[in-house]
């Protein structure tokens, strides 16, 4: 049971991914690296599979981030456990910075991409939801 937060932190990072190489265009930077590892010829295939899949927006767009800023926010958890210590805030700050920045600067104009509030609150809630799991165990802890 001790490795179930490693389990849902990689699931997490393996869907978001899927999400995001089935059903994103393939001039993102992503498909470069797919490109470099010689599995666009795979990757088309599964693509042309679910050609007529419609996931909606939502799927698309927002969750693959969410299910990416959940993953690492869970692992950050496990290796640093204890919630007092000054690394894990130190580490959790960074994080909340990496999943808030980027939406702001785009926001102002100071990073190429469209500002939304979605992907932003996706983000935080994606963030939140480990510190809420861990709130809610520690209360129906004996």
């Amino acid at each position: 049971m001790k490795w179930i937060e490693y389990i849902i932190s990689l699931i997490s990072l393996l869907l978001g991914s899927f999400i995001y190489l089935i059903f994103r265009p393939m001039s993102l930077l992503m498909f470069e690296w797919v490109e470099y590892l010689g599995l666009t010829k795979n990757l088309l295939s599964i693509r042309l599979l679910l050609n007529d899949t419609d996931p909606g927006n939502f799927v698309i767009y927002n969750l693959p981030n969410g299910l990416w800023v959940l993953s690492i926010t869970i692992l950050l958890f496990k290796i640093w456990g204890d919630t007092k210590k000054k690394y894990f805030k130190m580490y959790m700050s960074f994080l909340f910075i990496l999943v808030v920045l980027p939406e702001t600067l785009q926001f102002f104009k100071l990073l190429e991409g469209t500002f939304d509030v979605f992907d932003l609150l996706v983000n935080l809630a994606f963030f939140s939801l480990p510190f809420l799991c861990k709130q809610l165990y520690s209360s129906f802890k004996y």
